[in-house]
């Protein structure tokens, strides 16, 4: 009742005066509205699509930014009031972001990053340019671009610096709303500097530390298939310098890309793990299947000789009394999946192929050599700062 009673009262108001006034009995304008404990409430709506005339002079409440705006010169103003602030250094509005859709690369201490990235959703309201960027432990997340449409647009920071310690960081973006994700720095991989001038890692791939003898179980890592990744098929429980277990077993199936960890066996000539054979899988930094751990990457056949022409490695004795510690591991048999000449051969890996072999270094009491070998043997790999 009292709505219609204050509904009739302003269209009289009006009517006679051409002023209305609300709270003051001597309005000052068309429409004067006094309140010391109320204010005016606007029209709520979606979103400016949600209004489906507008006119010149109209304004809203926008839910969806979270702002006043207003429609002037046939388009909507941006917000003017309150509302969300618009990207770092952009003129894009954004009502809110996701951190978490993708992230890429691994981080190291005290090696400068490269192919790093976080990708990051933005719900964008009003289309325009961003500039977004987030810095911790010494890395700097970033990009800047233009919004390409309103709705959820996917932006990737590109992560540019070094990081200075180990451990996982909080990174939070200087936006509004405001963001942030997690990404965790690896401790840096301990080394040993040749006077060839290479950078090695100081132990096996795959060790728990620095071997002790040529036999010390605990630095004899890893065996791979030469060419696959890390996914598990390497893994041995060493429980002696002459004995050990595979962690996972074997398969007779062939894959180009194995869908489980298990070791791959192949009896028939190339006696490769895979259906098709590449030479490629672990030539480079930048292969696609390289073992190593950031920054590293599995020696040429020729580097690995190099360090054994440098220090005069002549057989298992000298290559463990050589600065690199080498050891023997033995290798796992590409026929049975067994372990084989555990505690008097070190076989390792180079990245380079023979043929449908692929080529290592070989340790043993009687001398050192570089050989052929099946690629589906599983055997040790010894990594090269690049």
């Amino acid at each position: 009742m009292r709505k219609i009673i204050l509904t009739v009262i302003l269209l009289a108001t009006t009517g006679f005066y051409a002023q209305v006034g609300i709270g003051t009995t001597n309005p000052e304008g068309v429409l004067d509205v006094v309140s010391t404990n109320s204010g005016v409430v606007l029209p709520r709506v979606a979103n400016t699509a949600a209004v489906t005339i507008p006119v010149n002079g109209m304004v809203i409440y926008d839910l969806s930014s979270h702002c006043l705006r207003l429609y002037a010169n046939g388009v909507w103003s941006p917000c003017f009031a309150g509302g969300l602030s618009p990207t770092s250094g952009g003129t894009g509005l954004v009502s809110a972001y996701s951190c978490s859709t993708a992230s890429a690369g691994t981080m190291t201490a005290g090696t400068p990053v490269s192919g790093v990235t976080q990708t990051i959703t933005a719900t964008v309201t009003t289309v325009g340019s961003y500039s977004i960027s987030t810095t911790a432990n010494g890395v700097t997340f970033a990009a800047s671009g233009t919004f390409a449409g309103t709705g959820a647009q996917n932006i990737v920071l590109t992560a540019t610096g070094t990081p200075t310690a180990a451990g996982t960081n909080t990174f939070t973006l200087n936006t509004t709303p405001g963001c942030s994700f997690n990404r965790t720095t690896n401790a840096s991989t301990p080394t040993i500097t040749s006077t060839t001038g290479k950078i090695w890692m100081d132990k096996n791939l795959g060790a728990t530390q620095v071997a002790t003898s040529a036999t010390d179980h605990l630095a004899y890592g890893d065996l791979y298939q030469w060419g696959r990744k890390a996914d598990g098929h390497e893994l041995i429980t060493w429980t002696s310098g002459t004995a050990g277990t595979p962690v996972n077993g074997t398969t007779s199936t062939n894959a180009n890309i194995p869908a489980n960890n298990l070791f791959i066996i192949e009896t028939n000539s190339p006696n490769d793990w895979r259906v098709n054979q590449d030479d490629n899988l672990w030539n480079g930094l930048a292969a696609v299947n390289n073992p190593c751990p950031a920054g590293f990457r599995v020696p040429t056949s020729a580097e690995l000789t190099a360090e054994v022409v440098a220090y005069s490695i002549t057989n298992s004795a000298t290559a463990f009394s050589s600065p690199f510690k080498f050891t023997v591991p033995g290798f796992r048999n590409s026929s049975t999946g067994a372990l084989s000449n555990v505690g008097s051969d070190g076989v390792y890996w180079s990245s380079s192929v023979s043929g449908t072999l692929a080529t290592f270094r070989h340790f043993y009491s009687g001398g050192t050599a570089v050989l052929g070998f099946d690629r589906a043997n599983g055997l040790t790999v010894r990594c090269l700062k690049d």
